[in-house]
């Protein structure tokens, strides 16, 4: 079983209906055991040319430029290669996934959204944003962290490689039952802060 970790950085948020990714990034978790020892695989990054310019607040965000995307693939390109390597029972995960499967459609995959089960799991974190809880589970402190691959801040490689920590440690506290059945349910059921997700 894979359990792919992903991240998009984009040119606008969900409410923009014109918004496109400009960068995706994956980190995998392969289960080398049962029931649940995942391994760390591999984290990728790519720059995705979104079709249209990058609007100045988003680059102020990700520090994206039109310029880095010129020559890059498109969204399409981009959405099909995350599907690569993905069996029936491969999972995706993502930090708040709303986001992320608004512009990634993969309907016959589960999901694990870390953002809903750090509210459950952790709820004495100070906020629910993946770099908080990086820094309140220790998370660069586990044997094995790469630190080359958790930068710059704000990209998809770095957070997607920082969201599959989070489920890795996760999966010590949980079983993956669990997990999933935390991620289906609403998100405003969840209490949400003034915080972003990131």
């Amino acid at each position: 079983m894979r359990i792919r970790a992903i991240d998009f950085e984009t040119t606008g948020w969900m409410e923009d209906p014109k918004a496109e990714i400009c960068e995706i990034g994956h980190t995998d978790l392969i289960r080398v055991r049962e029931p649940s020892l995942f391994v760390m695989d591999t984290t990728f990054t790519n720059l995705v040319n979104p079709g249209y310019p990058i609007p100045e607040a988003a680059q102020q965000v990700h520090g994206i430029t039109d310029e880095m995307v010129r020559l890059s693939v498109t969204p399409a390109s981009a959405k099909h290669y995350l599907r690569s390597g993905m069996a029936h029972d491969s999972i995706y995960t993502a930090h708040y996934a709303d986001f992320e499967q608004h512009f990634f459609k993969a309907p016959d995959f589960q999901w694990i959204c870390t953002w809903r089960c750090a509210k459950i799991l952790y709820p004495e974190s100070p906020r629910h944003k993946l770099s908080t809880l990086a820094g309140h589970l220790k998370l660069k402190e586990r044997e094995g962290y790469k630190p080359e691959l958790a930068t710059p801040l704000h990209r998809a490689g770095p957070d997607s490689y920082l969201c599959a920590l989070l489920v890795e440690r996760m999966l010590e506290d949980r079983e993956l039952t669990e997990l999933l059945e935390i991620s289906k349910r609403p998100a405003e059921t969840f209490p949400r802060s003034k915080e972003a997700t990131q």
